[in-house]
């Protein structure tokens, strides 16, 4: 899977392919700290709400009802990692930022990324600068839905 970035204003999207099909597109509105997500006929809009909980920054994804599905928690020695709950599952994710820039998402305690995207040079920098949260949830949403239609997951697993 590969990430491109279409624009970054005023509106910063970015696509999710693989094997040059289309397999996620995001919209974010900073200022609201929303996103649109579209995936095949699948089309939501979710919010981004950070708080800090026992001195720990908690990310959480609210749906248009404003109730939480998931929440990511960053490690606090190693800003490339990370954890991320969505729907009662457990993830953790890495950013690499390396000869091989890519994103890996990780079932709690697993050793092989259950799901992978490569980024094109010089990109790890323009998700650092806060839109990798968008993108985070955005895979973790695919990645749930892909478990709810198996035919449609194949393009997911390693």
């Amino acid at each position: 899977m590969q990430i491109k970035f279409i624009s970054d204003k005023p509106y910063p999207e970015f696509e999710v392919i693989d094997q040059n099909k289309l397999l996620i597109h995001i919209k974010v509105d900073t200022e609201t700290q929303a996103f649109r997500i579209t995936s095949r006929d699948n089309k939501r809009v979710f919010f981004v709400s950070e708080e800090i909980i026992k001195k720990n920054k908690v990310i959480s994804l609210l749906n248009e009802y404003s109730i939480q599905l998931g929440t990511i928690v960053k490690s606090k020695t190693d800003g490339d990692t990370g954890e991320i709950e969505f729907e009662g599952s457990q993830y953790t994710y890495t950013m690499s930022d390396g000869l091989r820039k890519e994103i890996n998402l990780f079932e709690l305690d697993k050793n092989r990324p259950t799901l992978y995207c490569r980024l094109e040079a010089g990109q790890l920098s323009f998700l650092k600068e806060g839109y990798i949260n968008y993108l985070l949830f955005g895979l973790v949403w695919y990645k749930f839905l892909t478990k709810q239609q198996p035919a449609f997951s194949s393009f997911a697993e390693i």
